[in-house]
């Protein structure tokens, strides 16, 4: 069978040595791979991350007491906050349905309050 194509490349010199020499250096997937150096460098990243942790863990020595949170958080006001026996589903209906009904009929209130000081009612003619 003779070769149909006349063209046959020829690597340089140059190239041929840069491509042994990244295939040394682990570019190509040979020794120090790509998920090598990748877990080196992540192994690298952890250590100095510990270091600076312990160094800065020593100079720290501000340790509030948070003990109280839960009881502040019962004593809180948000309408987020599960009331005592309150379940999931009552928690939903009453943020869903509920607090938006009091806030419609507190809006209605104050506008029926400001609206009554005005004496004039306009008419329509027909």
């Amino acid at each position: 069978e003779v070769d149909e194509h006349t063209f046959a490349p020829r690597l340089n010199e140059n190239t041929r040595r840069l491509c042994e020499m990244m295939a040394e250096e682990g570019v190509r997937g040979g020794p120090g791979s790509f998920l090598e150096r990748q877990a080196e460098h992540a192994n690298k990243s952890r250590k100095e991350k510990e270091e600076a942790r312990t160094q800065y863990d020593d100079d720290c020595t501000f340790h509030p007491d948070t003990g109280n949170a839960e009881a502040i958080l019962k004593k809180s006001t948000s309408k987020y906050m599960v009331r005592s026996g309150e379940t999931p589903a009552e928690l939903i209906a009453r943020l869903a349905f509920l607090d938006s009904q009091q806030k419609q009929s507190k809006r209605h209130l104050a506008e029926e309050t400001y609206y009554a000081q005005f004496t004039h009612r306009p008419a329509v003619s027909k």
